[in-house]
């Protein structure tokens, strides 16, 4: 019942009301597969938001990113849907000091390099970076969705 409300309701808000009505809602939800939480736990579902016409979709990829993101999307005028993946709750990472604020929409480069992206930059992010493939010269990005 609650995601008929996420999927159809506050996202169509701004459009039905021709731009009159904002919807400044933040979803915090635990998410993600690989973990043993059981097969009814265990689900990544960000596809399945990313498919709603107004809603945003942001999955963090470290804890600094958590902390900026989650900033960015208490700010937003829409409503975002925030899926934190259970494996990432015992990492832990530098977060600077001082008030952090990221940009919602945007892709973070984690290990420069040439050519294509990769896309498994999203889980343990931080090892990747410090750790590239063999024979790798992809960039590695975390899209933040």
């Amino acid at each position: 019942m609650c995601f008929d409300y996420i999927a159809n309701e506050f996202p169509k808000s701004r459009y039905m009301s021709n731009g009159q009505t904002q919807v400044p809602l933040v979803v915090r939800t635990a998410n993600g597969a690989g973990s043993r939480f059981g097969a009814q736990h265990s689900q990544s579902v960000e596809n399945w938001a990313m498919m709603i016409p107004g809603l945003k979709v942001v999955a963090p990829s470290t804890p600094r990113d958590v902390i900026g993101l989650l900033a960015a999307a208490v700010r937003d005028p829409d409503p975002v849907i925030f899926f934190e993946h259970k494996s990432l709750y015992a990492v832990k990472g530098e977060v600077p000091d001082g008030e952090i604020v990221d940009t919602l929409g945007t892709a973070k480069i984690v290990r420069p390099g040439k050519g294509r992206h990769d896309p498994g930059a999203r889980l343990d992010g931080a090892a990747r970076a410090s750790k590239p493939p063999r024979n790798s010269n992809a960039n590695t990005a975390s899209t933040r969705r």
